[in-house]
């Protein structure tokens, strides 16, 4: 990863959800599925065990 960001956004159900942003560096590969399953590896506090995700190329390109 070269850089990420955690942020929230809207969810009918629980007001808001929370969503990483994460920006990989050139040439390298991560799907949403592999993301979620190395953020629910990590102790970084109790979550619910969801997860969904979306990867888009190029969405930040200067």
């Amino acid at each position: 990863m070269l850089d990420c960001a955690v942020i929230g956004v809207p969810d009918r159900k629980w007001g808001e959800a929370v969503t990483a942003v994460v920006e990989l560096k050139n040439g390298a590969r991560l799907d949403a599925s592999e993301l979620i399953t190395l953020c629910h590896a990590l102790p970084l506090g109790a979550g619910s065990g969801q997860g969904a995700g979306r990867a888009w190329d190029g969405c930040c390109a200067e």
